[in-house]
């Protein structure tokens, strides 16, 4: 599976989740490949299917989580859009295949990808049958 993750800001080369994020990607680099596009401006468009991540999205648990993208896996380049300090403009939102949602709750940019890769490797747990998610 192909996966993109475009976070709409730049993050700092020492910034604690690097540290995080590394350790769950070498995780699953065999079977999944999963990159993070950091964007210090947003890009005309995203080739793929994109999901959104919006405080006002569907809330999926990790095993739908998990379903969805086991049903996308066949259709190409999945990618996630994380928006910087100010969100996304109405036009990623228009255009994005499905938005979701990883708490009701604002979540800085930063800590919102911390949260999605760990959702990814979960996911790619349970679809592998592998015993973490329990």
């Amino acid at each position: 599976m192909k996966v993109e993750i475009h976070i709409f800001t730049k993050l700092s080369p020492g910034w604690w989740g690097w540290e995080i994020i590394n350790e769950y990607l070498k995780r699953i680099w065999k079977k999944w490949k999963i990159e993070v596009i950091q964007h210090r401006n947003p890009p005309e468009s995203i080739e793929g299917y994109k999901i959104l991540l919006d405080e006002r999205g569907k809330e999926l648990s990790t095993c739908e989580f998990a379903r969805k993208l086991e049903e996308l896996e066949y259709r190409g380049k999945i990618n996630f859009i994380i928006g910087g300090p100010y969100g996304v403009d109405k036009k990623w939102k228009d255009s994005a295949n499905m938005i979701i949602s990883l708490s009701r709750m604002t979540l800085p940019h930063q800590l919102a990808l911390v949260i999605l890769v760990e959702q990814l490797y979960r996911a790619y747990t349970i679809l592998s049958g592998h015993p973490y998610h329990h």
